[in-house]
């Protein structure tokens, strides 16, 4: 079981220096674990880290996410919850 570490903002990780070497941020609505909210939770390729942040709006989170990085839109193979993906 994961320890979940609640972050106010991903705007102050240095991607450059810290882990993860490889970072996506993806972006969910109305998970089972959050419901009603937005969540953004910090990956390593295809491993979840223990990172997220937790907003009741899309915009809340997206001004949270460094300028560095580059929405990709969900896949209609993405679980539903899915909204974006950050790279």
């Amino acid at each position: 079981m994961q320890n979940t570490v609640i972050v106010n903002s991903f705007l102050f990780v240095n991607f450059a220096d810290e882990a993860p070497k490889c970072p996506m941020i993806v972006v969910y609505h109305n998970p089972k674990d959050f419901p009603g909210k937005y969540v953004a939770r910090l990956w390593e390729l295809d491993k979840p880290t223990d990172f997220v942040m937790i907003a009741d709006t899309l915009s809340e989170i997206r001004e949270e996410i460094p300028e560095c990085f580059v929405r990709i839109d969900r896949s209609p193979e993405d679980d539903p919850v899915i909204v974006e993906t950050w790279v």
